[in-house]
């Protein structure tokens, strides 16, 4: 197939699963707005009386980072938990299409709601909390949101592959709700307890969210080298396991209907 063509079967993939998700309230509303009312509240708000324009700077990067969470993992993981149970994965799989088009369609639209979330974000933190970056800053915020999509996107596709669509959301606030208190998006490491702020070191949302506070000054001491090996090893995975628990479920899936038939 030539590549013209594999760029516009990807290129209407992702479009459709875009155009799903945007008309999808349910999900696209909250996934957006819930962010924004956490950053309003603790990033806007408070900072007024404590911490200034320093404490808004961090608590962009915080809850854009929380709110890039949400989109990849649980509206990923809900979606493919959905179309795996009626059936729609195993049309898919039957279509000249790219294997990778379907799953690669799922992170794009992701991608995209963290990157409005982020966006919005940024105008609240420019003109009501003040914060003042440089366009090179704000570029890099913007990109780190979208491509820190992956990871999790990866995770939510294993999520989606191995629960049944009724027990995905749950399944998926149990994972991203806890990692992300625990990994410092809510309130900073710092004023968690010791034992606590130890356990981030091996979440991956804790890797992720130093990358842009690299970006601000704030970061900790660890490279981002090593932020980002332990990012893509951690998409790689659970990449790979999303895939064989589809590809087997789907094997099964079409025995039975061998069967019956």
């Amino acid at each position: 197939m030539k590549i013209r063509h594999l760029y516009r079967i990807w290129l209407a993939e992702a479009r459709c699963e875009l155009l799903r998700v945007l008309r999808t309230p349910a999900y696209s509303i909250p996934s957006i707005l819930l962010p924004q009312l956490f950053f309003v509240l603790f990033g806007i708000v408070l900072s007024k009386t404590s911490g200034g324009v320093q404490t808004v700077a961090y608590l962009l990067v915080s809850y854009s980072a929380f709110g890039m969470l949400s989109a990849a993992l649980v509206g990923v993981a809900a979606s493919i938990a959905v179309e795996r149970e009626r059936g729609f994965y195993l049309l898919k799989r039957a279509l000249p299409i790219p294997a990778g088009a379907y799953l690669g369609a799922k992170a794009l639209s992701a991608m995209v709601i963290s990157g409005i979330t982020f966006l919005i974000m940024a105008l609240i933190a420019r003109f009501a909390g003040g914060l003042d970056l440089s366009p090179t800053q704000w570029l890099a915020l913007l990109i780190l949101n979208m491509l820190g999509v992956l990871p999790f996107a990866a995770l939510g596709l294993f999520v989606g592959s191995a629960v049944s669509a009724a027990a995905a959301p749950g399944v998926t606030n149990l994972i991203y709700l806890p990692m992300s208190f625990l990994s410092g998006l809510w309130i900073p490491l710092r004023f968690l307890p010791q034992p606590l702020q130890a356990i981030a070191h091996y979440l991956p949302a804790y890797h992720f969210q130093q990358l842009p506070l690299a970006v601000i000054g704030a970061a900790d001491r660890v490279s981002v080298s090593t932020h980002i090996v332990v990012l893509t090893v951690f998409a790689g995975v659970f990449y790979r396991l999303a895939r064989q628990r589809l590809n087997a479920g789907n094997g099964s899936r079409r025995k039975l209907l061998g069967k019956q038939a």
